[in-house]
Protein backbone atom coordinates (compact mmCIF):
# COMPACT_ATOMS: atom_id res chain seq x y z
CA UNK A 1 0.00 0.00 0.00
CA UNK A 2 2.65 2.23 0.97
CA UNK A 3 4.82 1.67 -2.31
CA UNK A 4 0.95 2.28 -4.11
CA UNK A 5 0.88 -0.72 -6.23
CA UNK A 6 -2.79 -1.84 -6.92
CA UNK A 7 -3.03 -5.51 -7.06
CA UNK A 8 -5.31 -7.41 -5.61
CA UNK A 9 -2.81 -10.66 -4.63
CA UNK A 10 0.41 -10.36 -3.42
CA UNK A 11 2.48 -13.40 -3.31
CA UNK A 12 5.80 -14.27 -1.32
CA UNK A 13 8.17 -16.03 -3.30
CA UNK A 14 10.75 -17.75 -1.59
CA UNK A 15 14.50 -18.12 -2.47
CA UNK A 16 17.31 -20.64 -1.59
CA UNK A 17 20.46 -18.79 -0.51
CA UNK A 18 23.62 -17.42 -3.01
CA UNK A 19 26.84 -19.48 -2.24
CA UNK A 20 30.09 -17.89 -2.80
CA UNK A 21 32.44 -19.98 -5.02
CA UNK A 22 32.76 -23.14 -3.74
CA UNK A 23 29.74 -23.59 -2.07
CA UNK A 24 30.67 -21.09 1.02
CA UNK A 25 28.00 -18.92 2.94
CA UNK A 26 28.33 -15.21 2.49
CA UNK A 27 29.37 -13.87 6.04
CA UNK A 28 29.60 -10.18 6.57
CA UNK A 29 30.98 -10.89 9.78
CA UNK A 30 33.94 -12.85 8.47
CA UNK A 31 34.82 -10.55 5.45
CA UNK A 32 33.23 -13.37 2.89
CA UNK A 33 31.02 -11.08 1.38
CA UNK A 34 30.52 -9.93 -2.19
CA UNK A 35 28.33 -5.91 -2.67
CA UNK A 36 26.20 -5.68 -5.49
CA UNK A 37 27.51 -2.88 -7.10
CA UNK A 38 31.42 -4.46 -7.40
CA UNK A 39 29.35 -7.97 -8.87
CA UNK A 40 28.24 -6.00 -11.69
CA UNK A 41 31.45 -4.20 -12.23
CA UNK A 42 33.03 -7.19 -12.34
CA UNK A 43 30.57 -8.42 -14.64
CA UNK A 44 31.08 -5.41 -17.39
CA UNK A 45 34.71 -6.17 -17.20
CA UNK A 46 34.76 -9.56 -17.72
CA UNK A 47 32.13 -9.49 -20.69
CA UNK A 48 34.34 -5.91 -22.21
CA UNK A 49 37.35 -8.17 -22.23
CA UNK A 50 35.86 -11.36 -24.02
CA UNK A 51 34.60 -9.08 -26.48
CA UNK A 52 37.81 -7.62 -26.98
CA UNK A 53 39.51 -11.43 -27.64
CA UNK A 54 35.68 -12.61 -29.64
CA UNK A 55 35.28 -9.14 -31.54
CA UNK A 56 38.25 -7.20 -31.89
CA UNK A 57 36.94 -5.29 -35.04
CA UNK A 58 34.10 -3.84 -33.23
CA UNK A 59 34.22 -0.41 -31.90
CA UNK A 60 34.55 1.02 -28.82
CA UNK A 61 31.03 2.42 -28.81
CA UNK A 62 29.58 -0.74 -29.83
CA UNK A 63 31.63 -2.94 -27.39
CA UNK A 64 30.69 -0.66 -24.78
CA UNK A 65 27.27 -0.78 -25.49
CA UNK A 66 27.17 -5.03 -26.47
CA UNK A 67 29.98 -5.52 -23.13
CA UNK A 68 27.33 -4.04 -20.88
CA UNK A 69 23.81 -5.66 -22.35
CA UNK A 70 25.65 -8.88 -22.42
CA UNK A 71 27.24 -8.89 -18.38
CA UNK A 72 24.22 -7.32 -17.19
CA UNK A 73 22.40 -10.05 -19.15
CA UNK A 74 24.73 -13.06 -17.54
CA UNK A 75 24.27 -11.95 -14.08
CA UNK A 76 20.37 -12.08 -14.05
CA UNK A 77 20.31 -15.34 -15.55
CA UNK A 78 23.08 -16.88 -13.85
CA UNK A 79 20.21 -16.40 -11.03
CA UNK A 80 17.00 -16.79 -12.73
CA UNK A 81 18.20 -20.34 -14.55
CA UNK A 82 17.81 -21.92 -10.76
CA UNK A 83 14.97 -23.60 -9.11
CA UNK A 84 14.58 -21.08 -6.87
CA UNK A 85 13.83 -23.61 -3.58
CA UNK A 86 17.61 -24.56 -3.89
CA UNK A 87 20.93 -22.65 -3.03
CA UNK A 88 22.39 -20.87 -5.86
CA UNK A 89 26.40 -21.39 -5.96
CA UNK A 90 27.93 -18.32 -8.20
CA UNK A 91 30.18 -19.22 -11.20
CA UNK A 92 31.98 -16.29 -12.87
CA UNK A 93 32.99 -18.59 -15.80
CA UNK A 94 29.74 -20.49 -16.30
CA UNK A 95 28.23 -16.78 -16.17
CA UNK A 96 29.82 -15.48 -19.08
CA UNK A 97 30.36 -18.82 -21.03
CA UNK A 98 29.62 -18.15 -24.73
CA UNK A 99 29.25 -21.83 -25.55
CA UNK A 100 27.18 -22.95 -22.27
CA UNK A 101 23.75 -22.30 -20.40
CA UNK A 102 24.19 -19.01 -19.83
CA UNK A 103 22.83 -15.45 -21.28
CA UNK A 104 25.97 -15.13 -23.37
CA UNK A 105 25.50 -17.99 -25.26
CA UNK A 106 21.73 -17.39 -26.13
CA UNK A 107 22.74 -13.40 -27.12
CA UNK A 108 25.35 -14.69 -29.41
CA UNK A 109 22.98 -17.44 -31.02
CA UNK A 110 20.28 -14.54 -31.40
CA UNK A 111 23.22 -12.10 -33.53
CA UNK A 112 24.35 -15.38 -35.96
CA UNK A 113 21.01 -15.55 -36.37
CA UNK A 114 20.36 -12.22 -37.10
CA UNK A 115 23.31 -12.31 -39.41
CA UNK A 116 21.91 -14.97 -41.92
CA UNK A 117 18.96 -13.13 -41.54
CA UNK A 118 20.71 -9.02 -43.03
CA UNK A 119 22.98 -12.04 -45.32
CA UNK A 120 20.27 -12.88 -46.89
CA UNK A 121 18.12 -9.89 -47.38
CA UNK A 122 14.16 -10.44 -48.26
CA UNK A 123 12.66 -13.77 -48.72
CA UNK A 124 10.41 -13.62 -50.79
CA UNK A 125 7.78 -16.80 -51.38
CA UNK A 126 8.49 -19.54 -49.14
CA UNK A 127 7.70 -23.88 -49.15
CA UNK A 128 7.45 -24.77 -45.25
CA UNK A 129 6.51 -28.23 -46.60
CA UNK A 130 10.29 -28.74 -47.86
CA UNK A 131 11.62 -28.38 -43.84
CA UNK A 132 11.98 -32.34 -44.33
CA UNK A 133 15.67 -32.30 -42.71
CA UNK A 134 16.19 -34.48 -39.00
CA UNK A 135 17.30 -30.86 -37.48
CA UNK A 136 14.86 -28.75 -39.18
CA UNK A 137 11.55 -30.98 -37.90
CA UNK A 138 13.59 -30.79 -34.58
CA UNK A 139 13.68 -27.28 -34.22
CA UNK A 140 9.88 -26.84 -35.04
CA UNK A 141 9.20 -29.23 -32.87
CA UNK A 142 10.86 -27.63 -30.28
CA UNK A 143 9.37 -24.38 -30.87
CA UNK A 144 6.08 -25.64 -30.81
CA UNK A 145 6.60 -26.20 -27.00
CA UNK A 146 7.01 -22.21 -25.85
CA UNK A 147 3.06 -21.58 -25.29
CA UNK A 148 3.11 -24.64 -22.79
CA UNK A 149 6.44 -23.62 -21.13
CA UNK A 150 5.47 -20.22 -20.66
CA UNK A 151 1.83 -21.40 -19.18
CA UNK A 152 3.99 -23.75 -16.97
CA UNK A 153 6.42 -20.94 -15.99
CA UNK A 154 3.73 -18.46 -14.93
CA UNK A 155 1.87 -21.17 -12.91
CA UNK A 156 4.47 -21.83 -11.11
CA UNK A 157 6.56 -18.75 -10.48
CA UNK A 158 9.65 -21.01 -12.23
CA UNK A 159 11.74 -18.56 -13.89
CA UNK A 160 14.50 -21.60 -14.62
CA UNK A 161 11.00 -23.34 -16.55
CA UNK A 162 11.71 -20.81 -19.33
CA UNK A 163 15.40 -20.97 -18.79
CA UNK A 164 16.05 -24.82 -19.43
CA UNK A 165 13.83 -24.35 -22.47
CA UNK A 166 16.25 -21.53 -24.06
CA UNK A 167 18.77 -23.80 -23.71
CA UNK A 168 17.27 -26.32 -25.19
CA UNK A 169 15.66 -24.39 -27.87
CA UNK A 170 19.30 -22.44 -28.37
CA UNK A 171 20.79 -25.96 -28.75
CA UNK A 172 18.60 -26.65 -31.29
CA UNK A 173 18.94 -23.92 -33.70
CA UNK A 174 22.84 -24.06 -33.57
CA UNK A 175 22.51 -27.61 -34.39
CA UNK A 176 20.91 -26.23 -37.63
CA UNK A 177 23.09 -23.84 -38.01
CA UNK A 178 25.87 -26.03 -37.90
CA UNK A 179 24.34 -28.84 -40.15
CA UNK A 180 22.44 -26.80 -42.59
CA UNK A 181 24.45 -24.31 -45.05
CA UNK A 182 21.37 -21.98 -45.49
CA UNK A 183 22.80 -19.43 -47.44
CA UNK A 184 23.90 -21.94 -49.83
CA UNK A 185 20.58 -23.56 -50.24
CA UNK A 186 20.11 -23.77 -54.53
CA UNK A 187 16.05 -24.37 -53.89
CA UNK A 188 15.32 -20.72 -53.22
CA UNK A 189 11.58 -22.13 -52.17
CA UNK A 190 13.48 -24.15 -49.42
CA UNK A 191 15.62 -21.46 -48.63
CA UNK A 192 13.26 -18.94 -48.00
CA UNK A 193 11.40 -21.80 -46.12
CA UNK A 194 14.74 -21.80 -43.92
CA UNK A 195 15.24 -18.67 -43.33
CA UNK A 196 11.07 -18.24 -42.27
CA UNK A 197 12.12 -20.93 -39.95
CA UNK A 198 15.31 -19.05 -38.42
CA UNK A 199 13.60 -15.66 -38.21
CA UNK A 200 10.60 -17.61 -36.05
CA UNK A 201 13.34 -19.33 -33.81
CA UNK A 202 15.27 -16.15 -33.65
CA UNK A 203 11.93 -13.89 -32.37
CA UNK A 204 11.17 -16.99 -29.68
CA UNK A 205 14.83 -16.61 -28.45
CA UNK A 206 14.18 -12.77 -27.86
CA UNK A 207 10.94 -13.02 -27.09
CA UNK A 208 12.23 -15.42 -24.09
CA UNK A 209 15.30 -13.59 -22.76
CA UNK A 210 12.80 -10.03 -22.47
CA UNK A 211 10.39 -12.26 -20.48
CA UNK A 212 13.45 -12.78 -17.89
CA UNK A 213 14.47 -9.09 -18.86
CA UNK A 214 17.75 -9.39 -20.95
CA UNK A 215 18.21 -7.41 -23.89
CA UNK A 216 19.67 -8.83 -27.08
CA UNK A 217 22.18 -7.15 -29.67
CA UNK A 218 21.75 -7.76 -33.64
CA UNK A 219 25.34 -8.44 -33.71
CA UNK A 220 28.22 -9.47 -31.11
Amino acid sequence: EILGLRTAVLIHLKYGLVLAEGGKKFATREGRVVFLEDVIEKALDLSRAILEEKSPALSAKEKKTIAEVVGIGALKYANLKENRHSDIVFHWEQMLDFSGDSAPYFQYTYARLQSILRKAGRTGKSDLALLTGEEERALILKMMEFPDVLHESAAEYATNYLASYLYALAVRVNKLYETTPVLKEENKLRKNALLDLIAAASEILKTNLSLLGIPVVSKM
